[in-house]
């Protein structure tokens, strides 16, 4: 297997090796399409990585032995490695601990990956993202740095649990759901100010501390406006979420982060996304051509529900220049109902 076939199987296998079974079928229906031997391939590490015991054990594999699997460092400077937190197509995350900061969250990206341009842009962008803003709902960063083998961000450990676990329990009530859109949209007013576009907003890139506080994760496919990270035409995201004119292929800019905030608000709602079909090709279609669901009439703690399904009305419009224009506007809108 030549080294850049191993390492379009590493990024994707990296991307949705902690995710669920559906929303790995998904991606892998968008990326692989007509390449099976592709799809067996990662479906192979997948099913190898699901067998093994939950901890601090590391993945291991004979396929991976042999291509220079990345290995988990035990430590890196000041940074003393305790265990693996998650894996995604920018990298490791590793719970670290320093001596000043503590415990923090280290994202890590092999040197056979960092050589690889457009990856290495992306990782430094989080970086230069995380630096840029300050607000509580986002993890604060501490350090930023390169070694002959790592390019490294070493971020605020947030001891806390994805949207998606709450989500798939049932609605939230829908005061909280508000309040964390309401937050969302205070850290995204920022970015979008500086030219900052997240690109994939989803429940599983959504934290709830133990204080209940809202902290929003991963700006690793995010977009400057004066930066081009990603080949024309090319589409990324997470396909319940993505924006039509992210389907399209099409330029996109702050709006289509208000569209995935209107997918979210319904989502933490309703239990369930506005846009659901069997197969990735399917939600795109629903996505570029069907009116979202309307809200289901369940409780809602008071909340003016005709008012929040105004709401998500004007977030939920394709024509991204007919959608609700800014952040602003959506928190000034969401401040009425809290």
């Amino acid at each position: 297997m030549d080294r850049q076939r191993w390492q379009l199987i590493q990024g994707i296998f990296r991307h949705i090796a902690d995710k669920s079974p559906s929303h790995r079928r998904d991606y892998l229906d968008m990326v692989c399409e007509d390449d099976q031997a592709l799809r067996r391939e990662i479906e192979a590490l997948l099913e190898s990585h699901d067998r093994l015991e939950q901890g601090e054990q590391d993945f291991i594999t004979p396929a991976l032995q042999g291509a220079g699997e990345f290995q988990r460092p035990q430590t890196l400077g000041d940074y003393r490695i305790r265990k693996e937190l998650g894996r995604g197509g920018m990298g490791v995350v590793y719970l670290a601990q320093h001596p000043r900061h503590g415990k923090v969250a280290l994202k890590l990206l092999p040197r056979y990956t960092v050589a690889a341009e457009e990856a290495h842009r992306r990782f430094s962008l989080e970086a230069r993202v995380l630096a840029s803003l300050d607000h509580p709902a986002l993890c604060r960063l501490f350090d930023s740095f390169s070694t002959e083998e790592y390019a490294a961000i070493a971020m605020e450990f947030i001891d806390g649990r994805g949207l998606d676990g709450y989500i798939r329990q049932g609605p939230l009530p829908y005061r909280q759901g508000l309040d964390i859109i309401l937050s969302l949209s205070d850290v995204l007013t920022r970015a979008h100010a500086q030219g900052l576009a997240h690109r994939d907003i989803k429940s599983s890139n959504v934290l709830l501390d133990r204080q209940g506080q809202t902290k929003l994760i991963d700006f690793g496919i995010a977009k400057f406006a004066d930066i081009k990270l990603t080949a024309s035409g090319q589409i990324i995201g997470t396909p319940g979420y993505m924006s039509p004119e992210q389907w399209r292929g099409r330029g996109v800019d702050h709006r289509t982060d208000l569209w995935s905030l209107g997918i979210l608000l319904f989502e933490l709602l309703s239990g369930q996304k506005p846009f659901t079909a069997a197969d990735r090709f399917a939600v795109a279609n629903r996505i570029l051509t069907k009116a979202a669901s309307p809200l289901p009439a369940t409780s809602r703690d008071g909340v003016d529900l005709v008012q929040v399904q105004a709401i998500l009305d004007q977030l939920l419009v394709k024509d991204p220049e007919k959608r609700l224009g800014s952040c602003t506007e959506l928190s000034a809108q969401l401040g009425k109902l809290v």
